[in-house]
C-alpha cells in the first residue's frame, strides 16, 4: 500500500463520503495472498489525516473545509448519522435550545444530562446518537442546519456492527485451555490473582446471560447502584445499571434479547474469557476470578450502531473496567470510534479486538474491501490489541480467520479444526444454562482478554503499574514462536500463559 499521502487522503475522502450510509458488511470470498502483503508504516499520523478529511468532522470550531466534490449531491431522507454531543454543553440552556432547534428528533435521556453534571472529571462528557435526517438533504443544506450547533462534536456516518462468529453445531471439549498451557499455568496465577482485587472484563456484545451457573459467581456488580430503585443512584447517566446496560434499548437489563442462534454469541464469549472456575457445570473461562461487564449493544437486532458502541466504551472506562472484548466489527471508519477507543486505553484500559472472519488480509486502507474495524486500530494504538485464529488441533491459521502481518499482534485459538474437513467450534457457555459450540476469531478475542486479565493482576499484585502498553508486551513477547501464525501476525506468535507466567515473574517478581 506504501505511505500514505495527503492526495491519497483527499481521494479517500470523495469514495468515503459517496458511501457514507452504506451499512458495514461482513461477508468477503476473496482473500488476499501472502504475496502481495506491502508493509505498511505504523504512524499516529495515518489515521489523523483520516480524521481531517472525515465526513462532517469538527470539534468547536466550524466545520473543516470540505470541498463539494467530496459530498453527495443530496443525502436521503432516513439517512442515519452519528451525531457525538458535549453532555456539559447540552445540559446548559443555551445547549438545550441548540438540540432542540437543529436536531429536534435526537432524544438525550434526561439522566444522560443530569449525570453528566455532576463533579466527576475523571468521566467522559461525550455522549453518542443516531441522527436519522427527516428529509432529503442536499450539502448546504445540511450544513446550515447544523453550524450553529455548539454542542455538537463530531458527526459522522452511523455504519453497523456484527458479531464475528462462525456457528457450529458439533459438540466439543475445552482444548483450547490445554493448547495455551492453562491447566499448568493457572496454578501458578490463581494464588496470585487471589491475593489481588478481581479484574473486570467489558464484554460488549449481543448481552450476557449472567443467569448461567458458571457466569452468576462473576457478574459484575456496580457498588454505588440500588437495584430497582428506579434511580440513578451513582449520577452517572444510568438508571439501574447494576451488572450493566443495554445501550441499544437503553434499559438497564443487559442480558440476550432474544432466544435466536446468533444472541448466544456474548454469553459464549464472556464464558471463554471469564467462567467461574468454581460453576456447577465444570466450564473454564481463562479468567475464573474476573468479573464479567455485560454492555449489550445489539438488542433485538442483528447490527449493531457505532454510536451505541462509543456508548458503550465510554460506560466500560468510566465505570471500571480494567480490559475491554471486542468480538464485532464492521466497514466504515469514523473518526469518532477511533478517538474513543484511544479515550479508553489512555484511561488505563486494555482493548481487544476480533481481525474478522473472511479469510483474508485486513488493510487499514479505508476505501479497500479488507478494511475492518476496530480491528485495524490495534497497529496504531499501544494497548489495543487484534487476535487472529488458529485451529487448537493443527496450531494453524484457521481457515476462516482474517490476519495481517502488519495489523494482528497475536494468534489464539478459535477453533479446535477448521478447513475442508469440517469445522469444529470452541465449548463454552449458551444462555439458559446451557453450553455449545461456536468458532471464529470472536472466540479467539476472548482468550486474550482473560489472559490481560491475569496479567493486570500478576502487575498489581507485584505492585507495577499495568499499563495497557506493558500488557501488550507481555503478551506478545512471552507468546511462543508458531509456524502457522508467522507471517499472519506481526509478532508471529500464538498465546501462551505457561510463557505468560515465566515472563512475569522475570519482569515482577513477587
Amino acid at each position: 500500500m506504501g505511505t500514505w499521502s495527503e492526495s491519497a487522503a483527499m481521494a479517500w475522502g470523495g469514495r468515503w463520503i459517496t458511501n457514507g450510509f452504506l451499512a458495514w458488511a461482513v461477508v468477503f470470498t476473496v482473500p488476499m495472498s501472502v504475496a502481495n502483503m506491502v508493509p505498511e508504516p505504523r504512524s499516529e499520523v495515518f489515521f489523523q489525516r483520516l480524521a481531517d478529511a472525515d465526513f462532517l468532522s469538527f470539534t468547536r470550531q466550524p466545520f473543516r473545509r470540505i470541498s463539494p466534490l467530496e459530498a453527495p449531491a443530496v443525502m436521503p431522507s432516513g439517512a442515519e448519522l452519528n451525531a457525538v454531543f458535549d453532555l456539559n454543553c447540552v445540559g446548559s440552556p443555551a445547549g438545550h435550545r441548540g438540540v432542540d432547534r437543529i436536531i429536534g428528533q435526537v432524544s438525550i435521556p434526561e439522566e444522560r444530562v443530569l449525570g453528566a453534571k455532576r463533579p466527576r472529571s475523571a468521566r467522559s462528557p461525550l455522549h453518542s446518537v443516531t441522527w436519522r435526517l427527516p428529509r432529503a438533504m442536499t450539502w448546504a443544506q445540511l450544513k446550515k442546519a447544523v453550524s450553529e450547533e455548539r454542542c455538537l462534536r463530531t458527526l459522522t456516518s452511523d455504519a453497523e456492527i456484527n458479531v464475528m462468529s462462525a456457528p457450529d453445531p458439533l459438540i466439543g471439549r475445552q482444548d483450547h485451555l490445554a493448547f495455551i498451557g492453562w491447566p499448568t499455568a493457572i496454578r501458578r496465577f490463581r494464588g496470585v490473582i487471589e491475593k489481588a482485587p478481581p479484574m473486570t472484563i467489558a464484554v460488549i456484545d449481543t448481552g450476557v446471560d449472567l443467569a448461567h451457573p458458571d457466569l452468576a459467581a462473576n457478574a459484575w456488580v456496580n457498588p454505588r447502584e440500588i437495584p430497582g430503585n428506579g434511580l440513578d443512584d451513582d449520577f452517572n447517566g444510568y438508571i439501574d445499571d447494576v451488572h450493566g446496560f443495554d445501550f441499544s434499548s437503553f434499559s438497564s437489563a443487559p442480558g440476550p434479547k432474544s432466544s435466536d442462534a446468533y444472541f448466544r454469541h456474548g454469553t459464549h464469549v464472556a464464558g471463554l474469557a471469564a467462567a467461574g472456575w468454581d460453576g456447577s457445570g465444570g466450564n473454564s473461562g481463562v479468567n475464573g476470578r474476573a468479573r464479567i461487564m455485560s454492555l449489550n449493544v445489539f438488542g433485538y437486532k442483528r447490527a449493531a450502531k457505532v454510536s451505541m458502541l462509543e456508548n458503550a466504551l465510554r460506560y466500560a472506562v468510566d465505570n471500571g473496567a480494567d480490559v475491554i472484548n471486542l468480538s464485532i466489527g464492521g466497514r466504515e471508519y469514523t473518526s469518532s470510534m477511533l478517538e474513543t477507543l484511544r479515550y479508553a486505553v489512555r484511561r488505563g484500559v486494555v482493548v481487544i479486538a476480533a481481525a474478522g472472519n473472511e479469510g483474508m488480509e485486513i488493510s487499514r486502507d479505508p476505501a479497500s474491501p479488507r478494511f475492518v474495524t476496530p480491528a485495524v486500530y490495534g497497529a496504531e494504538i499501544d494497548g489495543m490489541i487484534t487476535v487472529t485464529s488458529v485451529d487448537a488441533r493443527t496450531n494453524r491459521l484457521s481457515a476462516f480467520s482474517n490476519f495481517s502481518l502488519f495489523l494482528v499482534e497475536i494468534a489464539a485459538p478459535g477453533a479446535f479444526r477448521s478447513g475442508p474437513g469440517g469445522q469444529e467450534g470452541l465449548l463454552s457457555t449458551f444462555p439458559g444454562r446451557g453450553y455449545g459450540n461456536l468458532a471464529g476469531t470472536s472466540m479467539a478475542a476472548p482468550i486474550v482478554a482473560g489472559a490481560a486479565g491475569l496479567a493486570q493482576a500478576w502487575l498489581r499484585a507485584a505492585g507495577r503499574p499495568a499499563s495497557p502498553a506493558l500488557i501488550e508486551r507481555a503478551l506478545r513477547e512471552s507468546a511462543r514462536a508458531a509456524p502457522g501464525a508467522m507471517i499472519f501476525t506481526n509478532s508471529g506468535r500464538v498465546l501462551d500463559l505457561d510463557n505468560l507466567a515465566d515472563w512475569l515473574l522475570r519482569e515482577a517478581p513477587l
